[in-house]
Formats: structure tokens, sequence, C-alpha cells
């Protein structure tokens, strides 16, 4: 994790980390700490003026950025290196291939993102189908689908929506780098505040080397910023509701990423390919619905996939195919 808090966090550090024995039903990773000082920011966002939010906002812009300055090789979660150092290894979840089930199936890490991206729109046709008749919704889209997963391994999608960069061409360069530091969890509740000081920030358990556009995709709620899909309505009119101050700290947010450090968002202004993609990728096999028998979803559950399938069909015409 860099050092991203300066003397902030001075006197943090670990004390011990290692494997547990199999003495519990599920074996776990553990890491013993110094208690970072501080209170989650979740906690006491709701208290704070207008003029505090946008204090805190400062620092959240600075550590999202110097996140996203730093450069990785590969795609894929941290694991312990040989030296006993971080480095970018498989994925934690949700990567499999679907073509060897062994302990040798390909979950990372990726060298590139289109082999990240058709993994994992691969490991999501894989729960489609291993779902018997649970999704014939989006199961009648296969065949687009598969037509998808070859412009992208083709290269033919990036040449067809990729024209502009991922950095901002007026701005410096290196600001931003295509594969980079995700937190995988950048929420309030876990950002530790000490009045608008932000003193740590916690959760890096899926933190790794991902594409840029992942965080924007996965976080921000809170700040009302996260790259939501463009083709579903309940999303968009949530945004189109915010209240005033919700969209002014949105739109400060946004102004001191694209001023100071050289960053904007992925959406309808720059590439919204990949927004489309990304929240494609949940709609063929809609996980909160994996569990649960079709004969048993709640009105509320059937209406849900039939939202995912109309985005599914939606994002599959954007991307012309």
């Amino acid at each position: 994790v860099p050092t991203i808090f300066g003397s902030s966090v001075d006197g943090t550090k670990i004390h011990a980390q290692g494997a547990a024995e199999c003495t519990r039903v599920i074996p776990h990773d553990y890491i013993i700490m110094s208690r970072l000082p501080g209170v989650p920011l979740d906690s006491v966002w709701d208290n704070m003026s207008l003029a505090e939010r946008k204090q805190v906002v400062d620092q959240v812009a600075e550590v999202f950025a110097r996140l996203r300055s730093i450069q990785l090789s590969a795609i894929g979660n941290f694991v312990r290196g040989p030296n006993g150092r971080p480095i970018v290894g498989p994925m934690m979840e949700g990567s499999s291939d679907g073509e060897d089930e062994g302990e040798g199936r390909r979950r990372g890490p990726f060298p590139s993102w289109s082999a990240f991206v058709v993994t994992n729109i691969k490991q999501e046709i894989k729960y489609m189908l291993q779902s018997e008749n649970k999704f014939v919704e989006t199961t009648a889209y296969l065949l687009r689908i598969e037509t998808l997963i070859n412009t992208i391994e083709s290269g033919d999608l990036e040449r067809r929506f990729g024209s502009g960069s991922t950095k901002m061409d007026t701005l410096p360069e290196g600001v931003e780098q295509s594969i980079s530091f995700l937190h995988g969890d950048f929420e309030s509740r876990n950002m530790l505040v000490v009045g608008t000081k932000i003193v740590g920030l916690l959760d890096f358990e899926f933190a790794g080397g991902f594409p840029s556009e992942q965080e924007w995709c996965a976080g921000f709620e809170w700040l009302m910023a996260r790259a939501e899909d463009p083709f579903d309505e309940g999303e968009q009119e949530k945004l189109r509701n915010m209240s005033d101050d919700q969209r002014e700290l949105l739109e400060y947010f946004l102004r001191i990423l694209k001023d100071k450090y050289g960053l904007q968002p992925y959406g309808k202004d720059h590439q919204e390919y990949k927004v489309v993609l990304y929240h494609l990728q949940v709609n063929i096999a809609p996980w909160w619905l994996r569990d649960t028998s079709r004969e048993d979803w709640t009105e509320k559950q059937t209406q849900s996939m039939k939202t995912a399938a109309d985005s599914l069909d939606r994002a599959l015409k954007y991307l012309r195919c």
C-alpha cells in the first residue's frame, strides 16, 4: 500500500501477518496492525456542512489521484511476492475462463485490458449457462455476446470506440495510467477522519492493478460520482434526483480532479464504451439472482431481471453487436 497520508499515520505498523491454521471451518489470512485514529467518514458525513464536506473532498481527490498515478504492468489482485513484497497476481474471485476447473484455471494476472474483459465475460456466460433456465431473458443474446467477444479479442472494439485518450490531451503526461492501482472499495465507510482531515484508508482486500475505468464503475456512490449503467433507467433517475448540495459537491469534486490532477470520470464525455461494457458484464447473469430459484423470485427480482436483459440488449446495440 503506498504512503499517501504522510505524517498523519506515522507510528502505524504491521505487527504480524500470515495464514491461519485450518482449525476453523474457513481458514483465512490475517494482518494484525496498530489501530488507526479517527472514525469512518460515513458515520459523520451527514452532520458536516457543505464547506466541511468540500474540505474532505479536496483530500479524497488527492488520494485518488495519487493512487491513479501508480503504473502497474498487469491486471490482478495483489499477492505476496517471492521477496515478501506485494506483486500483481491472480484475481481473488470470479475470473476463471471456464476451460479448466482445476487449480490451474486462468485467473490472471492478465497482460492486457482485452484479456481481462474477455475472461470476465466468459465467466458470466458460464454462470448463465450453468443456471439452466434461470436467465432465459439474457440467454437469448448469447450469439451477440460471442460476437462481442470476437470484436474485443481482435481489437476491433477499441479501434471503433477508443480514439479518445485515457488522459486529457491538454494536460500533463503521466497523470493516469491505463493499468493502475485500484483500491477496490473506494467508499466513505473505508475512509477514517479526525474532524475534516482524512487520516486513513481501510480495506485493501481487493486492491490490485486494474483498468482505470474499474474504480469509477465500482465506487464513488457516496459522492454520486459512480459511472452508472446508462441504460438502467432506475440508476439514471437517481442521478437526476440529486439534491442541490449533492450536485454542487459532485461538480466540485470533478472540477478538482480535472483542473488539479488531470483526471476525468468515465462516462458520456470520456470512453463511455468502457462503462457500457462494465455494466454489460454484470447483466449477463445478475449476481443478485444467482442464489435464488426463479420460482421463488419476488416481483421486484423478476423486474430486475427484465431490467438487466433490456440493459444488455441496449448495450450490445450500442457496441454494434
